[in-house]
């Protein structure tokens, strides 16, 4: 695939794209469809920390203007920003996430956002353990009751409501949140083990990860956090195997 020619543009960020131009530029540029382009090449862009101080609160700024737009590309542009704004937050630093999962003058967030959203937050705990069981007790409540809502087994079925409740549990015990069990709890009485399968194995990778770099009370804090979950299916199993 060729990158877009943008030479004829009239943006200096997107005829040179440096992080010090992309900065510039958005926060000059007025154009929607500049700004937009700029954002894309934002997320593919290293920047200083410094830089990534800069960026985060314009991001932010474009995610809570843009979150509610009917527009296809602009949510699209949306999700890019979700991505790259929580990938330049410090740990401690999360908890500003929380507005960008919870509805805005009664508008409910577009799943879309809300998968984006939650990918990054697993991702990020993933990559780096948190310090101390469930650092940020907000947004493991919000995180929490998304989740639980797209668990609904009515809607379950669905693939994005699946994929949210996905990523909200391995958010959740990525953050040791003492709200995971109560999540499978519920999820313990779903008839798809096929959905427990696949949270074990991510559980097991997120545990080979941390590993290197947790200490000891952290990493025993995510196995008692999945243990629940463990024992519902070590029952299934046996109950299979003695049939």
């Amino acid at each position: 695939m060729t990158s877009p020619d943008y030479s004829s543009s009239s943006s200096s960020a997107l005829r040179d794209p440096s992080p010090s131009g992309i900065l510039t530029g958005l926060k000059t540029e007025s154009d929607h469809e500049e700004r937009l382009q700029i954002i894309l090449l934002a997320e593919e862009t290293h920047f200083s920390e410094e830089q990534r101080k800069e960026l985060a609160p314009i991001l932010l700024k474009f995610i809570e203007a843009n979150r509610d737009s009917r527009s296809d590309r602009d949510l699209t542009v949306v999700a890019s920003a979700v991505r790259r704004y929580v990938s330049v937050l410090p740990l401690e630093d999360l908890k500003s996430v929380v507005g960008l999962l919870h509805p805005k003058d009664g508008v409910t967030v577009s799943p879309d956002i809300q998968l984006e959203v939650l990918k990054m937050l697993a991702r990020t705990y993933s990559v780096i353990p948190p310090r101390v069981r469930d650092p940020e007790p907000e947004l493991a409540l919000e995180v929490f009751e998304l989740t639980k809502a797209h668990l609904n087994p009515y809607v379950f079925k669905g693939e994005k409501n699946a994929a949210i409740a996905f990523q909200g549990c391995l958010t959740l015990a990525g953050m040791l949140s003492p709200l995971a069990g109560e999540v499978f709890t519920k999820i313990n009485e779903l008839p798809y083990a096929w959905f427990r399968r696949l949270l074990l194995r991510e559980f097991d990778k997120l545990a080979k990860k941390w590993e290197e770099k947790a200490d000891h009370s952290i990493l025993a804090g995510l196995k008692a956090t999945v243990s629940l979950l463990e024992k519902t299916q070590r029952t299934e199993e046996s109950g299979i195997a003695s049939a």
